[in-house]
Formats: structure tokens, C-alpha cells, sequence
């Protein structure tokens, strides 16, 4: 999916979420060719936390098929304050001022004769007037910039059209600030549990691995593999000839070599 748009994974980190994903999180970078692996404090809770700690959100949509040599953008002004009004409302029943909320417009293009839209973000500045006929030319060359950039071509001679407008109204939830955990140094072994026998195929067997305790890791302490880090959510291993290393925070960076 992240090469078909555009993006390379080797210029991106992995970060890990779930209960089993530390298991495997580096033999997958290691395949994509992914430089790092992060595995925060809880993975397998991670996305529990990120539900409960996530914006109030409405997502409204309304049809619009035109080409936009063709487009009424009086019709278009109009369809967004109607979302507008009425994502802005569900956002208020949950007890959010209007100042409060934060709006998001976006129209889904594509080349005619097309079987899969883009969907653009219209930019919030062209949302604060009146839509007229130069915000339509904006629009369409914003497009070609984008599929240029999601699918490596474009074709500005072609005909576009406008598929689906929506909006987006979002209350925002405070979130807590991240703490920091205990200082350390390098030395990991004050948090060692023990050595048993792990098979990795780079040992064509079983070898001694080591063995961490998540929770007694210090920030700055690093771990070389073969090595295994044990919570209660997840278990992280890190294969032979990877190095990890605990950040402020209590992430485990694990550098990758492939």
C-alpha cells in the first residue's frame, strides 16, 4: 500500500502496536527493508489507549458529479455549508463549542473514465470565501499534482470531475503528556531475568538468548541481540545482530540490519 502511493517504507520507521507484533516486527523490517523498529511502552494496549484518548470526530458526505469544466461552484459552496452545519452539530451534542471545533473540507477527484477517486484536502483559505471558478482551477491543479506524486504520472490535458465532497469536524480531546522514565546507562544487565534457549536461523538452532524484564529497563540502556524483552502485553525479540536501545520514554529502539 505504501509503495503504491507513492512512499518508500525504507525511508520510515515501524512501529509496533498489538500483542504479538513485537514477535515479529523485525523479520517484517528486515524483509521491507525498514530501518527501524519502535515498540512503545504497551503495544498490546495501544490501541485501547488510542481510542480512549481520540478526538471526537463526525464525517459527512454528499455526491457532486460533475467535470470541472462544467462545475456550478455556487452548487459546491452551498453542499459544503450544509455538511459544515450539520457535522458541526452531531460535534456540539457532545457537549464541544463551535470555537472549539476544528473543520476539515474534502473533495474526492479522478480522470474521467476513471474507476478510483484521490481525495483532496481543500485548502482551508479557499473554504473562507465564496468558491468561484479560479478555486475550481485550483482544485483540478492540485490534482494532478497529487496523482503525479501517488502514482507517478498525470495528465493535465485530460478531463477531470469531482466524485464526493465532505467534511470533517473534529473535537479535540486534551491529551496527557507523555512522561519520562528512570535515567540509566548503557548497561542493561540490572534488568537481565536470565538466559534460555531461543532458535533463531541465523543459528541454524537453539542458542542462549537473554532475557530482559520490559518494566526494570533504564532510558539509555542498550540491548544487543539475540536478546528477548518480556512485559505482560507483548514479548519483543530482537534477532542476532540487531541492537535496541531504550529511549526517555521507555521505547525500545531497535535498529535494523538486514
Amino acid at each position: 500500500m505504501t509503495v503504491q502511493r507513492g512512499y518508500d517504507p525504507r525511508d520510515f520507521s515501524l512501529l509496533v502496536s498489538g500483542g504479538t507484533a513485537a514477535v515479529h516486527a523485525v523479520r517484517m523490517a528486515q524483509e521491507l527493508r525498514i530501518p527501524r523498529v519502535i515498540c512503545p511502552l504497551s503495544p498490546g494496549t495501544f490501541s485501547a489507549y488510542g481510542l480512549i484518548t481520540a478526538d471526537a470526530r463526525y464525517d459527512v458526505y454528499r455526491s457532486y458529479v460533475s467535470l470541472t469544466s462544467q462545475a456550478d461552484p455556487g452548487v459546491m459552496q452551498g453542499i459544503y455549508d450544509d455538511l459544515k452545519k450539520e457535522a458541526e452539530g452531531e460535534i456540539e451534542k457532545l457537549g464541544f463549542k463551535s470555537e472549539e471545533i476544528k473543520r476539515h473540507y474534502t473533495i474526492d477527484m479522478r480522470y474521467s473514465g476513471q474507476a478510483h477517486e484521490v481525495a483532496m484536502e481543500v485548502p482551508p483559505d479557499m473554504m473562507q470565501g465564496k468558491m468561484d471558478k479560479e478555486s475550481i482551477r485550483k482544485l483540478e491543479a492540485m490534482f494532478h499534482e497529487r496523482h503525479k506524486s501517488l502514482f507517478g504520472h498525470a495528465s493535465p490535458e485530460g478531463g477531470v470531475e469531482f466524485i464526493t465532497l465532505s467534511v470533517t469536524a473534529i473535537g479535540p480531546i486534551e491529551k496527557e503528556e507523555m512522561y519520562e522514565i528512570e535515567e540509566g546507562s548503557e548497561d542493561a544487565e540490572h534488568a537481565m531475568k536470565g538466559v534460555r534457549q531461543v532458535f533463531f536461523e541465523e543459528f541454524k538452532g537453539y542458542g542462549d538468548c537473554k532475557t530482559y524484564d520490559r518494566y526494570s529497563l533504564k532510558a539509555n540502556n542498550v540491548i544487543q541481540g539475540p536478546a528477548i524483552v518480556e512485559q505482560m502485553d507483548t514479548t519483543i525479540v530482537i534477532p542476532p545482530r540487531q541492537r535496541a536501545r531504550v529511549d526517555r520514554f521507555g521505547n525500545i529502539m531497535i535498529d535494523v540490519t538486514p
